[in-house]
């Protein structure tokens, strides 16, 4: 009677490690060992390349460490796994300065067509991690006031003076204003594509044999040339 026992480790030997095997990172810095540990394992058996364990390692991020991974322009440059690694902790453990949590607050860029409410989600992670040191209430509320001001400054100059006009008081009014002019927007854009003439058979047909007469023609001439 075959072994299973062996049967399944051989087996296991020969596939491939499942990604679920690496854990989610949000930044906890009780995690981050861990986190690293897996994501080297499983890329090592796997036999990933580097830009394939960067791309595997941002889907497994959320919370504050996505938030730090895409804001971070070292991250992208870095050339192999240890040096986001270093990167990571050196952010997410105790070496991590005000300073530098505002730094990653405040780089924080809306990309070009990026859907409103996940810039909004990233905007608020990394104020959440900023404002971790904030000790008294008043401090909240200022920073409140430039996560608003920030939200609206990223944005397009259009939808900049929109919400300008609108004056919102929150940041969560100035996002729900913001995503109905992203939706318009779209809406618009839609409809425009919709409206443009469309280029029929016919047409084509039509600027096809224009051509063939064109080039009859200077055919013809060619012949009449050569015969005087």
């Amino acid at each position: 009677m075959p072994n299973k026992s062996r049967k399944v480790n051989t087996n296991m030997a020969q596939n491939k490690l499942p990604i679920e095997i690496i854990p989610f990172f949000d930044g906890s810095k009780e995690q981050i060992e861990n986190f690293f540990t897996q994501i080297k394992r499983v890329a090592k058996l796997n036999k990933w390349d580097f830009l394939t364990t960067q791309a595997i390692l941002s889907a497994r991020l959320n919370g504050p460490a996505l938030t730090f991974f895409s804001t971070n322009p070292n991250c992208k440059n870095a050339k192999n796994i240890d040096e986001v690694e270093t990167l990571f902790y050196d952010f997410f453990t105790e070496k991590t300065t005000e300073f530098q949590r505002k730094l990653n607050f405040h780089n924080i860029q809306y990309y070009s067509g990026e859907n409103i409410k996940n810039f909004a989600h990233r905007l608020e992670t990394a104020a959440e991690y900023m404002l971790a040191q904030a000790q008294t209430n008043e401090a909240k509320t200022i920073t409140s006031s430039i996560i608003l001001s920030k939200f609206i400054t990223s944005l397009p100059l259009n939808f900049q003076r929109k919400l300008s006009s609108k004056n919102p008081s929150t940041l969560k009014e100035a996002i729900d204003i913001a995503v109905k002019m992203q939706q318009n927007s779209e809406t618009h854009t839609t409809c425009s594509m919709l409206l443009q003439p469309i280029k029929t058979v016919n047409s084509e047909k039509d600027s096809i044999t224009q051509k063939l007469d064109e080039l009859t023609n200077q055919i013809a001439n060619l012949k009449t040339e050569q015969k005087n």
